[in-house]
């Protein structure tokens, strides 16, 4: 009898024990996923109404904005590398040089082409790199990937990025990956160059590690000629893994808005101004701001509404999801506009791929859907203000060969860009768009 009670009790023992680590991780499992989710939330907390000045889109000689700016740029062969920080008086020359938004629709496709193939020209006797991983997530997603990337090559005192190797997601569109430079401009960023990595064209000759399969000039694909990256060399690979680059701009902003370090110098370059829409995005951008009358003052409301925003579940307790509530505080808020055009941020093809699916009865997304084709119509504050569609709809409707075909992530570039220049920006606290937003309008003195 007693020694049935011992093996009882021993049995009773082991038990106890393994319900005790069971509950630790458990708990250990909960304690990392409360902490994502409280780093997205704190990540995305910030003020949502702000005032700024005018737009200056004002015309400029072709030669001042497009040049290239050889005091900044190592010469063919250079064997410095970029140094990691710049002195006060070297960052306001380059942030006065970088008026960007003075430039006009006189963009001519030829004579840009050949100024971005002159400047993707790589370098002989620097090192060099390549991306192997593709892109994730949305837009805002991918532009952490990609400022993630940015930084990891300059603390590796890198000097050159395969452009071929950096892509970006037609989310929600065609679903394509597309290289960098036919989104974003290339001739103004290498003009940072030693401060910024440079953006260099695949040379079969230079990096024997690498090939570029593919439509190289649209969807180019990279192959990989070694079986073990670490050991590439001609290129270099960057990234362990395909979400490094995003983890490690999170971390790092994490950081930032702790206090706990200042912002990197790279990374403010690229907020004041070395970030930028293709000129030829730009131009219309700018045919749009000027013909629709967003010329004469305009908000840009990013509501955040979307199906998709609507079901994910970071920062609840913050989320506004009625489209009708944002509008109507919007207004009591403001009992006189303050501007006499908003322009409405907003993905219509999310809402469209849900009220169409047969299979999903998502009543406020039609609802907000039906609310917002109403205000594009009749404008609000009782038809003073008219409100404004572009994004995709205006990628849509431009004709160009790219931006129409690619028009998701055409459309965001064009709505993020439109964003930054308006007199207002309102937007929302659990949306990396808006928070982001807010910071670029911020270091580019909006």
């Amino acid at each position: 009898m007693l020694r049935d009670n011992n093996v009882m009790m021993s049995f009773l023992r082991v038990i106890s024990v393994g319900c005790i680590l069971l509950l630790v991780l458990y708990l250990a499992i909960f304690v990392l996923l409360f902490d994502q989710i409280q780093e997205e939330c704190y990540l995305s907390s910030s003020t949502t109404v702000k005032k700024f000045f005018l737009p200056q889109f004002t015309a400029k000689g072709n030669q001042k904005v497009l040049e290239l700016n050889p005091g900044r740029q190592q010469m063919h062969g250079s064997t410095s590398q970029h140094p990691s920080t710049l002195d006060e008086g070297e960052e306001q020359d380059i942030i006065e040089d970088n008026q960007w938004w003075n430039v006009t629709s006189y963009f001519n496709p030829s004579t840009y082409d050949q100024l971005r193939k002159a400047a993707l020209k790589p370098y002989l006797n620097v090192t060099s790199l390549a991306y192997p991983h593709g892109p994730f997530g949305g837009f805002r997603n991918q532009y952490m990937t990609f400022a993630g990337m940015v930084l990891l090559v300059d603390r590796g005192n890198h000097s050159q990025i395969i452009a071929e190797s950096v892509e970006w997601k037609d989310l929600f569109g065609t679903n394509q990956r597309l290289r960098h430079d036919l989104f974003f401009e290339s001739v103004h960023r290498n003009s940072f160059y030693p401060f910024l990595p440079r953006f260099v064209e695949y040379d079969r000759d230079l990096f024997i590690d690498v090939t570029v399969l593919g439509k190289t000039e649209m969807t180019p694909n990279i192959k990989w000629n070694v079986e073990d990256l670490s050991r590439a060399t001609k290129p270099f690979a960057i990234g362990l893994t395909g979400l490094q680059a995003q983890n490690q701009y999170k971390q790092y902003v994490k950081r930032v808005v702790q206090g706990l370090q200042e912002r990197d110098p790279v990374d403010l370059l690229i907020l004041k101004g070395a970030f930028r829409p293709h000129p030829a995005l730009y131009s219309i951008m700018y045919n749009y701001w000027e013909k629709s009358g967003l010329s004469m003052g305009y908000m840009a409301l990013h509501a955040s509404v979307e199906p998709d925003m609507q079901k994910n579940n970071m920062c609840v307790d913050a989320k506004v999801t009625n489209i009708t509530h944002i509008i109507h505080n919007l207004q009591v808020k403001f009992p006189n506009p303050l501007t006499p055009n908003i322009l409405l941020i907003f993905n219509r093809e999310i809402f469209q791929s849900e009220v169409k699916n047969k299979n999903i009865d998502n009543a406020l997304a039609k609802y907000n859907l039906v609310v917002i084709n109403d205000i594009i119509k009749t404008g609000l504050w009782n038809g003073r203000v008219r409100v404004h569609e572009a994004g995709i709809s205006l990628a849509k409707n431009s004709r160009h060969d790219i931006y129409s075909k690619y028009f998701s992530l055409s459309g965001s570039v064009l709505d993020f860009f439109l964003a930054v220049q308006a007199d207002i920006f309102v937007g929302t606290e659990v949306s990396s768009f808006s928070i982001d937003v807010e910071i670029t309008r911020f270091y580019r003195g909006k």
